[in-house]
């Protein structure tokens, strides 16, 4: 199970947002253009802390018009969580079985979804902000009765854990034992009672060898030994010096990394490396941590949410490009943000979402594979869908119509003729038309593999003196002598 569409309302810089995530999303764009706000969105709707005892939400994170707005007239925070199968059947036995109180399965697909949708708002009659939580059936309705219970809330979390690690990585704190990722780890280890008493006895031994190496160490024990007297009323007491460790889990506390670059380099510690190193070694612990606690907290079918901000922080421009190939193999579903052209070089453009901030808040524009719009049902509609070769589907409940790729003219008038009547006709007419504008731009994977692959030949220099929608904008225009692809290159960065 893994998220596939999120939608946000008035939260930071967004005012309304809606983008499809994959396997592998990554956002890019300018500084404060709103992708951070993406993942914290994300990480928020799916703490396990919703609800109880306030919220991560702050007054701050409420939209506002303008500085003079007051979040308590706004109408709040919305987060909207979609995960749906991407073929009906997909989801194990035991996810159906688990949350079949709040599982939607499409009538004509046979696709399962759950969309989950948290708020935060303010309430007269509690005067304060309140959370709530809901989850949503087709028609984007709350469910009651049974389906309503927190324990569904609790269910869905168990297989969508998130886990998130933020651009400020530093390894002294990353590594240490009050580390929420390496300190847990060491925590977890579970050493045998024959080995643990035998490293006990070593370390005894090794101790007592150490301080018979040096007289001046045994006279400062025996100075010391008189605290011990004042402390307990002049009764004998002991004192002794460690310079190791007194138990085995005190040194397994004390543990580190340490590495070398080359073979004929010096073994360092972790903390005596390089930030673009230390940065990097961050990522590696984190995704052995999430392994760990999914085997530990969590169900064999389990898929965790990584959110992941600028994973290239202070790396070398050849060490980030060669880092999308380890972070894209990480298990579970993978959300990014980066600012690192060399990162993104190898990143499946319809993996990339281009954010940017616009007059109305946070925007997003993509390559996607398929354009939806919202049309009610008509009878003549579930012919032209029946007779498009799979191009169209269409879900009644939600009542959206999508297209996979483009949407022919004769298919396109197909359509039109289906509301010929309709009292809503010149409504639904325009809804197709922009449906038809936008299906326009589709690229077909062919065309994008080999425009990715012009892509890299630049290496991405250029992107550096201008900003990622010029530069992306820019190439597609020339990769146009190699593909007919002129239309799509003019509307894609609309706006």
């Amino acid at each position: 199970m893994r998220i596939t569409s999120l939608h946000i309302e008035n939260f930071r810089s967004i005012k309304s947002l809606d983008v499809e995530l994959g396997e592998t999303t990554v956002f890019i764009g300018p500084n404060n253009a709103g992708k951070t706000a993406i993942l914290d969105a994300v990480r928020i709707a799916l703490t396990r802390r919703w609800g109880q005892r306030g919220t991560s939400f702050t007054e701050y994170d409420i939209h506002l018009a303008t500085e003079n707005s007051d979040p308590k007239s706004s109408p709040g925070v919305a987060i909207e969580l979609r995960a749906e199968e991407a073929q009906a059947g997909e989801w194990p036995e035991a996810i159906q079985q688990a949350l079949d109180e709040i599982v939607q399965t499409d009538p004509v697909t046979g696709r399962n979804s759950i969309t989950l949708n948290v708020s935060w708002a303010w309430s007269a009659a509690a005067a304060a902000f309140e959370p709530a939580w809901a989850v949503l059936n087709a028609a984007r309705q709350p469910l009651v009765a049974g389906s309503a219970r927190r324990i569904n809330l609790e269910r869905f979390w168990q297989y969508v854990p998130v886990f998130y690690l933020n651009a400020l990585r530093d390894a002294d704190d990353e590594f240490s034992s009050r580390s929420q990722f390496w300190g847990r780890l060491l925590k977890a280890m579970v050493i045998p009672k024959e080995l643990e008493s035998r490293v006990q006895r070593v370390l005894d031994l090794v101790n007592k060898k150490l301080l018979r190496a040096d007289p001046r160490l045994t006279q400062i024990a025996n100075t010391l030994s008189g605290a011990t007297r004042v402390a307990a009323r002049d009764r004998d007491g002991e004192v002794d010096l460690r310079l190791l460790p007194l138990k085995s889990w005190d040194l397994l506390s004390k543990a580190e990394i340490i590495l070398r670059n080359e073979p004929d380099c010096s073994w360092l510690p972790l903390q005596r490396h390089g930030q673009g190193v230390q940065s990097l070694s961050v990522i590696f612990p984190f995704s052995s941590f999430v392994e760990h606690l999914l085997a530990e907290l969590y169900e064999v079918e389990s898929v965790p949410v990584l959110a992941l901000e600028e994973p290239e922080t202070h790396l070398h421009p050849q060490a980030a490009r060669s880092l999308w190939a380890h972070v894209s193999k990480l298990s579970g579903q993978k959300i990014i943000t980066t600012h690192s052209p060399y990162f993104v070089q190898h990143v499946p453009f319809r993996d990339l979402r281009l954010v940017r901030l616009a007059a109305t808040g946070t925007e997003i524009r993509w390559l996607p594979a398929s354009f939806s719009a919202k049309v009610p049902h008509a009878a003549a509609l579930d012919a032209a869908v029946a007779g498009s070769g799979g191009l169209l589907t269409y879900e009644r409940a939600s009542t959206l119509l999508t297209v996979k790729g483009k949407l022919p003219e004769a298919l396109y008038r197909q359509l039109l003729a289906a509301y010929g009547t309709h009292a809503d006709r010149a409504v639904i007419h325009g809804v197709l038309r922009d449906l038809r504008e936008r299906s326009l731009l589709f690229m077909p994977d062919d065309e994008l593999h080999a425009l990715e692959t012009f892509a890299r030949r630049i290496r991405g220099v250029k992107i550096q003196r201008i900003n990622t929608p010029q530069f992306l904008l820019v190439k597609l225009i020339r990769f146009r002598r190699l593909v007919a692809i002129r239309q799509p290159c003019q509307g894609l960065f609309r706006g």
